[in-house]
């Protein structure tokens, strides 16, 4: 299913936003995703989560709406399929990044010639995924973004992923924010935000911090800095 949205890339400037409801063949069951694409995107970013799309809370959607706006075709992807037991899945990082990298595959057919540059955005252990699959297939991922994510499930993909990383984490996640640090210490670019949680709260946000990682990293001339 496609409809047609509008959003506004400039002051007075109106753009439209296609929105195409996605399934991605895995083996006898399917992926379903949703992706957003303005025209003229300069970049994909997958927004994985470690449950079905029907079940992706509407901040993790407004993420990825915003990123869209942005100028990013944004794929959002569940990483389990309704009929799977979605705890089990949830905790099988190696599952759930081998999973990630088939929807990157897939996105790669999508009709861009050449592949524009991709970056992954993952909450919980879909973050840990992400760092897994960046390190399996460094030619694929250009910059990561890591959302509420201990990086020891990543175990020693954290030292082995060299693309540019973003560990957004929270105040009330101290145990995450160490672990992120640590994570950082032996990498070259990645760093650490403070993301706040609440509308109370002092600080910026998760989908501005993640658009300004991706629009420095997903850049033409960024590869050359880190490859």
């Amino acid at each position: 299913m496609t409809t047609l949205h509008r959003r506004v890339a400039e002051p007075g400037v109106e753009r439209p936003l296609i929105s195409t409801t996605v399934s991605i063949t895995l083996g006898a069951q399917a992926l379903s995703g949703l992706l957003l694409r303005p025209r003229a995107a300069q970049a994909f970013v997958i927004c994985a989560h470690a449950a079905s799309t029907e079940s992706v809370a509407e901040p993790e959607r407004a993420l990825g709406r915003h990123l869209a706006d942005q100028g990013f075709a944004t794929l959002l992807l569940g990483l389990h399929t309704p009929k799977e037991d979605a705890a089990a899945v949830a905790l099988d990082v190696p599952e759930l990044a081998g999973r990630l990298m088939h929807g990157a595959r897939w996105l790669n057919t999508t009709g861009s010639s050449p592949p524009l540059p991709l970056g992954y955005l993952g909450v919980g252990n879909a973050a840990a995924a992400a760092l897994v699959a960046t390190a399996v297939e460094p030619a694929q991922v250009c910059a990561v973004v890591a959302r509420a994510c201990d990086p020891r499930r990543a175990g020693l993909s954290v030292m082995l992923a060299k693309a540019p990383a973003l560990y957004l984490v929270e105040a009330s996640r101290p145990a995450e924010r160490v672990a992120a640090l640590a994570a950082c210490r032996n990498a070259q670019h990645a760093r650490v935000e403070d993301v706040r949680s609440g509308d109370g709260e002092e600080g910026a946000t998760a989908p501005s911090l993640s658009a300004a990682w991706f629009c420095r990293w997903l850049a033409p001339e960024a590869s050359g800095l880190w490859r």
